[in-house]
């Protein structure tokens, strides 16, 4: 089990990727279980006159590009034009491997390849950061016995009503 915690680790592209409006998501226990819940419909910046780049209003920017969770399967998403499903990486090289040309002169990152970025004096970087994991060993800490209490350790507080945000954020976007 150690060296299987030492080879493995997250991508920082699951808040980038993670479909959170299709259906199926919504629920916490298939969220992980369900591989269309670790993909996203992805397309290219828009790019206003001054050169700054953004996404139309109906999309979601995020550092890969625009976001369409119009389209929540791959099936979906490839009947939109210039758009690509992507799913999370599970491995380090899956992770590094996400680049993009990022050009001094410009505020903008594009999906150009790495002679055409060099020749705009473009530097291709990785979108994303892998994070290990490591082994914890456990801490051990002394046993005490408690009398048995018979009381509530639940109690009622406000909090926020995460359905009502996702369809509200899905109302939105659509």
């Amino acid at each position: 089990p150690q060296q299987a915690c030492h080879s493995s680790g997250t991508c920082s592209d699951f808040n980038d990727i993670y479909n959170y409006l299709h259906p199926l998501c919504q629920n916490a226990f298939s969220q992980f279980l369900d591989p269309i819940c670790l993909g996203a419909c992805v397309g290219e910046f828009s790019v206003s006159p001054s050169g700054s780049p953004y996404c139309l209003p109906y999309l979601v920017e995020r550092s890969i590009g625009c976001v369409n969770y119009t389209a929540l399967s791959p099936h979906e998403c490839a009947q939109v034009p210039g758009f690509t499903w992507m799913t999370s990486s599970w491995t380090e090289d899956q992770c590094r491997a996400r680049k993009r040309c990022y050009q001094k002169e410009s505020l903008i990152s594009t999906n150009k390849q790495i002679d055409e970025c060099t020749a705009c004096s473009g530097e291709m970087k990785s979108v994303y950061k892998w994070r290990p994991s490591r082994w914890v060993y456990g801490q051990p800490y002394p046993l005490q016995w408690l009398r048995a209490n018979f009381s509530s350790v639940n109690k009622w507080q406000p909090t926020l009503d995460f359905n009502l945000l996702q369809q509200a954020v899905g109302q939105a976007i659509t």
